[in-house]
């Protein structure tokens, strides 16, 4: 059975960090295990994690970097706040994204596309050629033209944020129930920990990249502080440019640990019983263990964010990276340390706010927009009579003439009991969309096909033929090559049937399969 096809366009960089990357890394690895194929597409930036996608078991195509020093925010205010960071203009990214779904010969069902550099135009550009658009975003500063937008982030305001600047049939998962974790947070959650009143463990992270080095001043605040009773340990990424120096910071401090690169930070947070961190999704990995932290923002988005969650009692937020001193950090350090009502306090509102289960309802609803096929039953038999009496169904088909419910119910019986037939209902988010019927006849089978009332025009048509196609290679292997006969009027189901990957044979169109 040929798998659904998932394209992910995400980058990382020195500049842009690792997080859009790793959370797209932890949707991708859900999804391979209900079944879907996917495949990253990255530019080829100073500290892209194209290698770590590949040792994940992903595809990864490379797009070559060609700096455009032309496109930016003061040339043009229309265009996203950090085009910059996409290296060249987002036609040329669009155009060279197109070519990576061409050599995959077949459909991409599933588009996601995370990144801040990228809007509507780009979106734009590339919907003809996929079946649905997945926008993760948590900026909502630019236009999308998608089907479903995810933003896990916790706003003052994350119900409207978007209203404006998406389709009206654009899905949104909005808040941190939706935050993108590893299932071993979840894992870790369900063993829980019961945190006493005795601090001994400090967890520090400044995300995957850290490029002016915070956790260095942090780790210094700790050092001056003398905290011999407490351990420290210290998390980079792979793409942190001052591993060596954090490595000669913690020579000779036995109470220092620094980890690079880690698979366990599910582990080191349940252990800890403090974290000093930045925002993204290491806050929310933070909320789901309970585990209270101190926050520093090292990005402008992430100060909303962390202001926000302060202000709901999960975190104590010092600000931008920037502005706090030493004094502040190693007041709030102490002030944690010492105050255990703050710190369980915390802890239960992280815990009420994210229950580690995001990225399972994530890929739940993923599914859902999935058309799905059912073979049909007798209680179909009704509506069907009115779906294929409906004049706009009747338009387009060889016998165009209303036929009577007794006609049809004979019809129906008899279809359902013919070995060389199937009739099957296509249905997406749980509403029927159209009903394929094919007849067979040694290795070919004869195709038929109508839309429901209100989804003609939609594009689903050529969706519904494609899962068609998997659904004949699947159940019925003997057949090879698929016929639809179709009027020389009827332009639009000509079209649907082509880009489906159908051959027109004079007035009949041919798959092989």
């Amino acid at each position: 059975m040929e798998l659904q096809k998932v394209i992910i366009r995400a980058d990382a960089s020195l500049e842009i960090g690792s997080g859009h990357v790793m959370r797209c890394l932890t949707l991708a690895e859900a999804l391979v295990k209900r079944g879907f194929d996917v495949s990253f597409v990255c530019r080829d930036l100073i500290g892209n994690l194209a290698e770590d996608i590949r040792q994940r078991g992903f595809a990864c195509h490379l797009l070559f970097h060609e700096p455009c020093d032309h496109v930016n925010r003061e040339d043009n205010e229309a265009f996203p706040l950090h085009i910059k960071w996409l290296g060249v203009d987002w036609e040329k990214d669009a155009t060279q994204t197109l070519s990576v779904l061409a050599k995959k010969n077949n459909c991409t069902n599933l588009l996601i596309v995370d990144h801040y550099s990228l809007d509507y135009r780009w979106e734009t550009f590339l919907r003809p050629y996929v079946e649905k658009i997945m926008v993760i975003d948590d900026l909502a500063d630019r236009s999308h033209n998608c089907d479903i937008l995810l933003d896990q982030n916790l706003y003052a305001n994350f119900e409207n944020r978007y209203n404006d600047l998406v389709p009206s049939h654009c899905k949104m998962l909005l808040g941190p129930k939706y935050a993108l974790l590893r299932p071993e947070f979840g894992s870790a959650r369900e063993r829980g920990k019961q945190r006493d009143d005795e601090n001994k463990r400090i967890l520090v992270f400044m995300g995957g990249s850290d490029p002016n080095n915070v956790t260095e001043r942090i780790l210094t605040t700790i050092h001056q502080l003398s905290l011999s009773c407490l351990d420290i340990d210290i998390v980079v990424g792979s793409t942190n440019p001052h591993v060596d120096k954090l490595n000669h910071f913690c020579e000779g401090k036995s109470r220092f640990a620094l980890h690079w690169q880690v698979n366990n930070m599910a582990e080191l947070m349940i252990e800890a019983d403090l974290a000093i961190g930045a925002g993204g999704t290491a806050t929310w990995e933070r909320c789901c263990l309970g585990l209270p932290s101190i926050g520093i923002s090292i990005a402008s988005n992430q100060e909303e964010l962390s202001v926000c969650l302060a202000e709901k009692g999960g975190m104590l937020y010092l600000g931008s990276s920037e502005t706090i001193s030493e004094d502040i950090l190693a007041s709030a350090i102490m002030l944690l340390i010492n105050n255990n009502s703050l710190s369980k306090s915390m802890s239960h509102t992280c815990l009420n706010l994210v229950d580690g289960c995001g990225t399972e309802r994530v890929v739940n609803i993923l599914d859902e927009i999935i058309i799905q096929l059912r073979k049909v039953t007798m209680e179909d038999c009704d509506v069907i009579y009115q779906w294929r009496n409906a004049e706009v169904t009747r338009r387009h088909i060889f016998n165009p003439q209303p036929i009577s419910l007794v006609n049809h119910q004979k019809w129906f019986r008899e279809s359902i009991d013919n070995p060389a037939r199937v009739l099957l209902i296509g249905e997406s988010e749980g509403k029927p969309i159209g009903v394929l019927r094919y007849d067979f006849e040694d290795t070919e089978a004869l195709i038929s096909i109508y839309l429901t009332p209100g989804n003609h025009g939609s594009g689903i048509g050529t969706q519904l033929i494609r899962v068609g196609s998997r659904w004949l290679r699947s159940n019925m292997p003997h057949i090879r090559n698929v016929r639809a006969e179709i009027r020389a009027e009827n332009i639009a189901s000509q079209r649907a049937f082509a880009k489906a990957g159908y051959k027109e044979n004079y007035s009949i169109f041919v798959k092989d399969l």
